[in-house]
């Protein structure tokens, strides 16, 4: 682990935050029609993205649809592995309650 803080983890180009139990205190919220749009591009299925990102076969059927609102960062992560981009372009900092 690097950075000031021993409770923080790094998470691309910003870091996952931590509370001193180790639960995550910062989740992300899904930019639903750029999700749409790079895996349309991409020519995938919201099942073929779950799968290939390491997910349940509807969870991108869920987030499109916006029944799931705020996704785990290392979810996000592998979502936008799959789609060839960044996290931060399709999705954007929650901060839940710490």
């Amino acid at each position: 682990m690097t950075g000031s803080n021993e409770h923080d983890i790094l998470f691309k180009n910003g870091r996952l935050n931590l509370n001193t139990k180790g639960e995550v205190t910062m989740f992300v919220k899904p930019k639903i029609k750029e999700i749409q749009k790079k895996r349309k591009k991409l020519g995938l299925s919201k099942h073929q993205v779950s799968l290939k990102a390491g997910l349940g076969g509807s969870s991108l059927s869920r987030i499109e649809t916006g029944t799931t609102k705020h996704i785990h960062p290392l979810r996000a992560r592998a979502i936008a592995e799959m789609l060839q981009c960044d996290v931060e372009d399709i999705f954007e900092e929650v901060r839940k309650g710490v």
